[in-house]
């Protein structure tokens, strides 16, 4: 009985002492422009990567009194890029379902920094899944308190191989530029 109240006890200091302003919840939408590099049968190709709309669900909670916060959710990113094959334009397409894990630095409650990794999963059969790093800048805009406007620029560069013959390399950079809306659960 004693050891449960002492939990109760830490569990309720520790709650107290997160600001009333914890838990963030975003909806962004925006563009995503995917530039691919491409080595398949021993030739480099070269894509030109073209803009696609994307769109993400986030949720952030700040990391034990520091200016610092977490954030992962679901991003849906649509990568389209194309290329000259001996006079004919191939375009590509995919559709990668991402869960990003990110660390993010506020200087104040409207700029902040982060940096992270992130899974996608790919639904190109054509393409195996992905694993990378990414950096975050991200500026929030008053409406009407607990709401907010938000401006959210990505940089991604995958990591992982995409292309599903073992002999191949396919891997992507990204940069993608959001808008949308927060509310912050009080």
């Amino acid at each position: 009985m004693k050891h449960g109240f002492h939990i109760t006890a830490l569990l309720a200091l520790t709650l107290a002492s997160i600001p009333a302003q914890a838990i963030e919840f975003s909806l962004l939408g925006g563009l995503s422009y995917a530039a691919p590099t491409q080595r398949a049968s021993g030739s480099d190709y070269h894509w030109t990567g073209d803009d696609a709309f994307s769109w993400g669900l986030t949720v952030a909670i700040p990391i034990f009194l520091t200016p610092f916060d977490f954030e992962t959710g679901v991003f849906v990113i649509k990568e389209q890029s194309e290329r000259d094959a001996s006079g004919v334009t191939v375009t590509q397409k995919s559709k990668m379902t991402e869960i990003p894990f990110l660390v993010r630095f506020n200087f104040d409650e409207h700029i902040g920094i982060g940096a992270g990794a992130y899974l996608g999963m790919i639904d190109d059969a054509s393409q195996k899944n992905d694993v990378g790093i990414l950096a975050n800048v991200r500026a929030r805009f008053d409406l009407a308190p607990p709401f907010y406007f938000l401006l959210d620029g990505r940089y991604q560069h995958g990591l992982a191989n995409r292309a599903a013959l073992p002999t191949d390399l396919y891997n992507t950079r990204s940069i993608q530029v959001f808008a949308g809306f927060q509310f912050i659960l009080l």
